[in-house]
Order: structure tokens, then C-alpha cells, then sequence
């Protein structure tokens, strides 16, 4: 139904585009320079001297046991792997945590690392100011 749509148009109509991704873009200066020496420091592969993506063993070695475990390729939930995310989640607020074992924590699993946390906590910050979300600092050893 359109009148159902009608506010979150609205709502979107208020949001702006943000501006184009810093780490990405240097990607794009590392292509367009012509230097026969520049060096990519960019995101993306390891490259060899002929520019080739060069793999970690470390990295062979990871695919190699999960290869062995003959996962069936499945999306993933929205959310992420559930129990990642609780053990991730209990590893930053610590097993004592009230809110967290009372179920007032929200979690969930991001691709790209905490970049697309961030994102997401811009935006509720932005747009959502009503909402109260904090995020746990890295606890000493």
C-alpha cells in the first residue's frame, strides 16, 4: 500500500548521500598514477612484483580447513552467524555483562570489519538521535 510507504519516504527523503569511501579512492589514484615505481597501499591483495595478488599461507591454509569441512555455501542470516556473534559479543562486554545476559544488547556480524559498524552507528546517530547504542572500548590484557 502506498499510504504504508508515505513515511518512510519521508524518512529517507531527509537522508543525504555520504561521500564517497577515503580507502577506496586510493585505489583509484593508485590505478590513475603513472610513476613505474608507485607502490598500491591501499586495501586489497598482497601483490608480488609483476602486480600479481599474492596469498598469505596462513590464508591457503585457512581456505584448506575450511575446504575440509565441506560447508554447504549458505547465506548466512541477516544478522550473521549466530554464534559468532555471541561470542563476539560476550567477549566485548565480558560474561557478567546484565544488559547483555538480560537481552537488552543488540548485536550483529558486518562484512568489511567494524567499517560497517560504523557506518551504521553514524546513522542512528544522525538520523535516529533518539536511540541509545554505545560501543565497548578494548579492555586491557
Amino acid at each position: 500500500h502506498p499510504q504504508l510507504l508515505a513515511p518512510a519516504r519521508r524518512f529517507w527523503a531527509g537522508v543525504q548521500q555520504g561521500p564517497p569511501d577515503a580507502i577506496l579512492g586510493l585505489n583509484d589514484l593508485f590505478k590513475a598514477d603513472p610513476n613505474p615505481k608507485k607502490v598500491s597501499l591501499g586495501v586489497g591483495a598482497y601483490r608480488d612484483n609483476d602486480g600479481k595478488p599474492w596469498v598469505l599461507s596462513s590464508v591457503r591454509e585457512a581456505e584448506s580447513r575450511l575446504l575440509a569441512q565441506n560447508c554447504d555455501h549458505e547465506y548466512l542470516p541477516i544478522t550473521g552467524l549466530g554464534g559468532f556473534v555471541d561470542a563476539a559479543t560476550k567477549l566485548a562486554f565480558g560474561e557478567e555483562c546484565e544488559p547483555l545476559n538480560s537481552g537488552r544488547i543488540a548485536a550483529t556480524q558486518v562484512l568489511s570489519g567494524t567499517g560497517g559498524l560504523r557506518v551504521a552507528a553514524n546513522f542512528m546517530e544522525k538520523f535516529m538521535p533518539c536511540l541509545l547504542y554505545t560501543s565497548p572500548s578494548p579492555r586491557d590484557s
